[in-house]
């Protein structure tokens, strides 16, 4: 079974925002406005959009096997395939753009390694 990067990056991010939530509700009962639905909604938008921004700053080759793959679900032979690639080349690129998206990631402040893990 093969796991799209979007998504399962999606998912860690919301996970860890509900686990922060959570964190935030027992510690800061003051504060109500964090725990609203509208907050919520946006921290998924800034997630998204620092997604978008990642993505457009990879290497123009990882792109496109990334959005492919974890996109569009096409398997390691037809991306390698359309990109005239072969599949170790498109593996490898997959792996390589999954880490740089890790790695914006936690530089963004999203997610650590520690609670992605966590949330798991």
């Amino acid at each position: 079974m093969a796991i799209k990067a979007k998504p399962y990056l999606f998912s860690c991010a919301h996970n860890a925002m509900i686990d922060n939530l959570r964190r935030n509700q027992h510690t800061d009962d003051l504060d109500k406005s964090t725990n609203t639905p509208q907050s919520s909604f946006k921290q998924y938008n800034v997630i998204q959009e620092i997604l978008e921004v990642a993505i457009s700053k990879m290497k123009p080759e990882q792109r496109s096997v990334i959005l492919l793959r974890d996109l569009q679900g096409y398997s390691y032979q037809e991306i390698a395939d359309i990109t005239g690639l072969n599949i170790a080349q498109v593996k490898v690129y997959i792996f390589m753009g999954r880490l740089f998206l890790k790695q914006f990631l936690e530089k963004s402040h999203i997610y650590s390694f520690d609670d992605l893990v966590e949330s798991l």
